[in-house]
């Protein structure tokens, strides 16, 4: 069974097409808001960055799906991994 895979361009033409909006919108679109009930701890994996690397999520993002999480009345905490 394949999964089915999301994506969104990070290009912005204007104020309702903003990244952090559209990260927003993948949030519901995936449909995580289901997955989430009231107090529910709920981690988000992540890589928290090196120096000298740009391969990592910018906290500006990392943060709207932190308020989505707290929307849905979960408990949001940031785990990292390593590359």
């Amino acid at each position: 069974m394949k999964s089915p895979v999301y994506f969104a361009s990070l290009r912005a033409y204007s104020d309702k097409e903003a990244t952090t909006e559209k990260v927003r919108r993948l949030f519901d679109v995936a449909g995580f808001s289901d997955l989430i009930a009231p107090q529910d701890k709920t981690g988000i994996k992540l890589h928290f960055g090196e120096v000298g690397s740009d391969g990592f999520i910018s906290p500006v993002y990392v943060r709207q799906v932190v308020e989505k999480v707290k929307e849905n009345k979960g408990l949001p905490f940031l785990t990292d991994t390593n590359t």
